[in-house]
């Protein structure tokens, strides 16, 4: 990670597009914003709201909050899933055949990005 971004992953305590929110493609390191730069803009949105988000999310609650269909999101979250930026888990709300999604710690997709490079 470069000396300016955080443990977190982002860049500034403010956005670099100016609109003083700190969750933002642009404000993700370097390597995590080129593998997002490469994935459907729907699966960068998930991501976004999955960093934002204090606590695991279904497919059903990000579509809430994006206003994009289930069908969507699901695809969106199983690619980020593939890539290994997010993990999924089994609600401890809705048994084994309901699945909950949070982003993987910055550092250990950092890392895993180094190596593969």
């Amino acid at each position: 990670m470069s000396a300016n971004t955080g443990s977190d992953g982002e860049a500034g305590a403010v956005s670099a597009t100016g609109n003083g929110h700190p969750y933002s493609v642009a404000d993700l390191v370097e390597d995590l914003r080129d593998q997002l730069g490469e994935l459907p803009a729907t699966a960068s949105i998930v991501y976004l709201v999955l960093r934002q988000s204090k606590t695991a999310m279904s497919s059903r609650e990000i579509a809430d909050v994006t206003l994009r269909s289930r069908s969507s999101i699901h695809r969106a979250a199983k690619r980020l899933h593939e890539v290994g930026l997010i993990e999924r888990r089994a609600s401890p709300d809705q048994g084994r055949s309901q699945y909950v999604w949070r982003p993987l710690p910055v550092d250990d997709v950092a890392d895993r990005l180094d190596t593969d490079s």
